[in-house]
């Protein structure tokens, strides 16, 4: 396991993810390496975005690789076990980024009650949508900060 997946693998468990799963998401950005790497800067960020259900469940949904060219986008889907690679271009395309936050403190970063949805709208109609809860809040403010704000028209 290289250091990469070592630093992704500490970032699921503090996410909870169960570790069976875990090793289905490296293996998932595996694939997305070797379909995309060309695009997929050795500066990147690996953002897995999860949900809390009515219910107080956590549920994760479309795990990214975001570089400041990028985002790489996988789901896997329970039902058939169909894996879903997706790429979007994100350098200079951005034309507004809308942020949504539910008792999330920019300065100090985590909450149990943090929710934080991210909208980027890009020049030719494309929208993507970034979520997090709880502790991944502050992830999710890094790429902002890092990765998307930079690349605003």
């Amino acid at each position: 396991m290289s250091m990469d997946e070592i630093r992704v693998e500490d970032y699921l468990k503090e996410l909870e993810v169960p570790n069976p799963k875990i090793q289905l998401m490296i293996a998932s950005i595996r694939k997305a390496i070797l379909v995309y790497g060309s695009q997929i800067d050795k500066e990147h960020f690996v953002f897995l975005e999860d949900r809390i259900n009515k219910d107080g469940e956590r549920y994760y949904d479309a795990l990214n690789i975001i570089t400041k060219s990028h985002v790489v986008s996988m789901i896997q889907y329970k039902e058939d076990l169909t894996e879903e690679y997706s790429i979007v271009p994100i350098a200079n395309k951005i034309l507004a980024i809308q942020t949504s936050v539910i008792e999330y403190d920019f300065s100090q970063n985590t909450d149990s009650k943090s929710r934080m949805k991210i909208e980027v709208r890009f020049n030719g109609g494309n929208s993507l949508y970034l979520t997090a809860v709880k502790s991944n809040c502050k992830h999710l403010n890094f790429v902002l900060q890092e990765y998307l704000i930079p690349n605003l028209e």
